[in-house]
């Protein structure tokens, strides 16, 4: 529509992109399975609603319940019907009745906070209640595992690496539950993975793979960029001494990372990262840099 005004919607233009439909495909189930997985690692925080069974007495009061509940993820909504010992009975919203197994259920240690789950269950009724609206994923095999929407959510980008072309792009866990994308608007630290332009603009200056820098460490002064005392670690604690540029970046030493960076020059790095497609105005004047303190989003340039 910049480009062509209205004409944008009469003329007949065709519009071609680099997206591979199976790609595309795959990277959406990738990316819901490592948010499921991840979520059922960290405890199940219970049903979405509870309903009283008494006033949904047949299927079609049942069926139209759940219909004005939407699928979320591929995660379908189900009311449990029945409660057995290690078994439950469920109604799904195109009225049909689910069996959920003790394989479906045992995994539901109740959520306490990000890093601690309840006791692993014993029997169903301590996971479930008649009256309970969940979420139930459908397996490969055909049989159905309790699960329930993520609390947390990722973005995913493939790009084809000769020409920098999107192959796949995925913006969240499901985009009619949130037209927020991720892999263009959520900014974040990268971390370690911006090391390697670090690395990169070494490099390009004269270093090799085999130049030796000192894993040890270091307490920089820095009161205007850096609060004062820095004083970076390696993730293990531990100190390796003199360190080859290619196992400092194999092992994401931190250290080597920084006095890499300190060698180089802070400016220099910067204005070499702009041929990536950073911002230089976006980046950090120090030697912070070395560890990704900058924020960027999943889809920032790199062309």
């Amino acid at each position: 529509v910049q480009r062509y005004a209205d004409a944008a919607y009469t003329d007949g233009y065709k519009v071609y992109t680099t997206i591979e439909a199976s790609r595309q495909k795959d990277a959406t189930n990738a990316l819901r399975d490592a948010l499921v997985q991840y979520d059922w690692r960290h405890g199940y925080r219970g049903p979405e609603r509870q309903v009283d069974l008494a006033n949904y007495p047949n299927i079609d009061a049942q069926e139209q319940l759940l219909q004005e509940i939407p699928t979320v993820g591929g995660l379908q909504p189900a009311l449990v019907l029945q409660v057995a010992e290690r078994s439950a009975k469920l109604r799904l919203a195109d009225g049909s009745e689910a069996t959920l197994g003790w394989d479906g259920i045992s995994w539901a240690r109740r959520y306490i906070d990000v890093n601690r789950r309840g006791p692993a269950p014993t029997k169903a009724a301590d996971v479930l209640k008649a009256g309970d609206i969940v979420r139930l994923q459908k397996l490969d095999d055909g049989h159905w595992k309790l699960a329930e929407v993520p609390a947390v959510e990722g973005a995913l980008v493939s790009l084809r690496p000769d020409d920098g072309s999107i192959v796949a792009l995925v913006g969240g866990f499901d985009y009619y539950r949130s037209k927020f994308n991720r892999a263009t608007q959520a900014e974040r630290q990268p971390g370690s993975s911006f090391k390697p332009f670090i690395y990169s603009a070494a490099l390009h200056k004269g270093y090799t793979a085999a130049t030796l820098i000192n894993d040890a460490p270091v307490v920089f002064q820095d009161s205007a960029g850096l609060e004062g005392t820095w004083r970076p670690e390696n993730y293990s604690g531990l100190f390796f001494g003199p360190t080859r540029l290619r196992v400092g970046l194999v092992d994401s030493r931190n250290l080597v990372a920084v006095r890499l960076l300190q060698r180089i020059g802070v400016d220099y790095a910067i204005q070499y990262a702009q041929r990536f497609g950073f911002d230089p105005k976006q980046l950090p004047h120090n030697l912070s840099l070395a560890l990704g303190s900058t924020s960027v989003t999943p889809l920032s340039k790199r062309w």
